[in-house]
């Protein structure tokens, strides 16, 4: 039930295709970024893990890539939804780590792909 779940929320994440937003976004600096192309992110959410795609930006002045779609859905530098990472921190405050895993795998098998086992 949790794959149909995760299918319903990837097709909802991806409906605004990939977030586009222009061929040329601020940077934040000051200068301009400019659209490369849409990159695919695994994001494991409570329901499964799904693919998202993204918008990626490139300013040429200060060398920095962008993704706003990643800042919006609270993505910047994590693989984990914010569902997973609230999950994942009650767990941590209440168990050792070694039991905190156990549970995990226990409870939410779809978290443990193979990469993370």
């Amino acid at each position: 039930m949790h794959q149909v779940g995760g299918v319903f929320l990837e097709k909802l994440l991806n409906a605004d295709a990939g977030d586009h937003r222009g061929s040329r976004i601020p940077c934040g600096q000051g200068h301009e970024a400019a659209f490369v192309d849409y990159r695919i992110k695994q994001v494991t959410t409570v329901l499964s893990e799904i693919g998202i795609k993204r918008a990626y930006y490139h300013c040429q002045k200060c060398g920095k890539g962008l993704i706003p779609k990643d800042k919006d859905l609270d993505l910047e530098n994590t693989s984990f939804s914010p569902g997973v990472r609230r999950m994942m921190a009650r767990v941590g405050a209440k168990e050792s780590f070694e039991d905190g895993r156990s549970d995990s795998r226990k409870n939410w098998p779809m978290w443990w792909s193979p990469s993370r086992r």
